[in-house]
């Protein structure tokens, strides 16, 4: 996005940002844009619209069962149950919404609300997974006070064909969500969760909710001056979708911390997922992500840690490219917006099948520097004014991946090339990729050689500038070494097949 577009979008929040409230214990009411807004925490066989929800969350449970719902969206709702023991309620101009708590197998974080709309227009719920992408710390403080505190990471996303993709054709359009904090006067200055304020008799904290919707704005190259192509009507009955985490119970066992589940027992979130069966392969995997060193501790950071918002899967299966078969392949999905939602590492089956210990360990440090470049670039680890030439291409590359997808392109038909400037990125990394090599097969009981290591550092990223300024004789020899590695070569092969 441009700068003139985040100009744009900050005035039409700080547009929204005109508030009076009037709460008691768990009720309150507010003015966004002049609409009243008014939240309360209920029971379920309670609500207004009882019938109407009940059918809604009948169906949900259907498509999530025939995996229609999952597939369509690239969205592991396996396990999936939605909770009725305590529900939301809000209601704002002709509109209201309902924010139940969610639970499923591998949930991606601690609060995952499923939140019901309803549109005035069709007189029907649309439906929406809300994701609170948080630390612990944070996820305690919320189901404590009820309060999320500043502007924290929240992904929505649509489960039915709606407003976000309808809107896209229209110009450049894109999900936000955004932490509106009320304080319990339009005349007094208290802070969110001051716990000082009186208002009509009663001392009630300061509170804040999510204000969700889709922002469009005018594509430059149309010459429009009015940004705003739809100014919450495309939301259905509208401004968009107010809601507020609805949580569960903090809890910690032997794999972590997080939440209480519909069994009772304690529910981790999980970033890092392995579904690679072998035994040899999946220790290698977990001795990449332990390495304490700037990789070991990137790949925790973007997706073993609490504030993560991107899964990371590890899987094997048959990969050919170009008529040819590859060692591996790192994969990414991302939204409408271009938002990164998932990375995917698939090893080949038959790679795996003859590899050595020292060749699947390299080609997995390769496959996750690739998976952490995806994650900086996604949160602007790597940004275009970068010192760094290298890098400066690669995330003008990846912008323009973005602008492609907020116009609607498709994500396998955008004219980008990543892997290819990720790869440049990588060559200067050669030495550091072979110090962990070597690390790595020392520790195994291997002797092994700097030029050895070196050699196999440099698998993968052979169409390279670097690789291609090497001696012609060096680029032979170290094409032998990795492929004695690769194919593990009783004889020549430094390290032992996993298989």
């Amino acid at each position: 996005m441009t700068r003139k577009k985040t100009i744009y979008v900050m005035l039409f929040i700080l547009a929204l940002l005109t508030f009076n409230c009037n709460s008691n214990s768990d009720e309150f009411e507010v003015s966004l844009d002049d609409q009243a807004v008014r939240m309360e925490t209920i029971e379920f066989d309670k609500i207004p619209h009882l019938l109407s929800i009940q059918s809604q969350l009948h169906s949900i449970d259907e498509r999530v069962n025939s995996k229609i719902l999952a597939k369509s969206h690239n969205l592991n709702l396996d396990g999936l149950s939605i909770l009725t023991d305590k529900v939301i309620f809000t209601e704002y101009e002709d509109t209201h919404t309902y924010t139940f708590k969610m639970f499923r197998k591998n949930p991606e974080t601690y609060i995952e609300n499923i939140v019901l709309k309803y549109d005035a227009e069709t007189g029907l719920y649309n439906e929406y997974l809300v994701q609170y992408f948080i630390s612990f710390d944070k996820f305690v403080e919320i189901s404590t006070t009820g309060k999320l505190n500043g502007n924290e990471n929240v992904r929505m996303i649509a489960l039915e064909e709606g407003i976000f993709n309808s809107g896209t054709s229209k110009g450049f359009c894109f999900n936000t969500c955004q932490t509106i904090e009320v304080p319990c006067g339009s005349d007094e200055n208290h802070e969110v969760g001051d716990t000082s304020c009186t208002l009509i008799g009663t001392s009630d904290e300061a509170f804040t909710y999510q204000s969700c919707g889709v922002v469009c704005l005018s594509d430059p190259a149309d010459g429009g001056e009015d940004p705003f192509l739809d100014e919450g009507g495309s939301s259905g009955g509208g401004t968009g979708v107010a809601t507020n985490p609805n949580t569960g119970t903090p809890c910690q066992n032997n794999s972590g911390t997080g939440f209480v589940g519909s069994d009772g027992g304690c529910v981790v979130p999980t970033q890092i997922i392995n579904e690679i069966d072998d035994p040899c392969v999946t220790e290698i995997i977990n001795t990449v992500n332990s390495i304490n060193n700037d990789v070991g501790e990137g790949m925790l950071e973007a997706f073993g840690g609490d504030d993560s918002f991107v899964n990371l899967t590890y899987k094997n299966g048959n990969l050919i490219q170009n008529g040819g078969t590859v060692l591996a392949r790192t994969d990414f999905t991302s939204d409408a917006n271009g938002v990164l939602s998932s990375i995917t590492i698939t090893l080949s089956n038959n790679y795996i099948a003859t590899a050595t210990d020292i060749s699947i360990f390299k080609t997995v440090v390769h496959e996750n520097i690739h998976a952490y470049m995806f994650y900086q670039l996604a949160t602007a680890g790597i940004t275009v004014d970068n010192p760094n030439g290298d890098l400066s291409i690669l995330a003008d590359e990846w912008s323009q991946y973005v602008a492609q997808r907020e116009l609607g392109i498709p994500h396998d038909q955008t004219n980008v090339d990543l892997q290819t400037q990720q790869h440049e990125a990588m060559s200067d990394l050669v030495t550091d990729i072979g110090k962990m090599i070597k690390d790595y097969a020392t520790s195994k009981g291997y002797d092994i050689d700097d030029f050895t290591a070196e050699a196999l550092a440099w698998s993968g990223l052979q169409e390279t500038v670097g690789w291609s300024l090497l001696d012609n004789e060096i680029r032979e020899t170290y094409e032998d070494i990795i492929d004695y590695e690769s194919t593990g070569f009783e004889i020549l092969a430094v390290g032992e097949p996993c298989n």
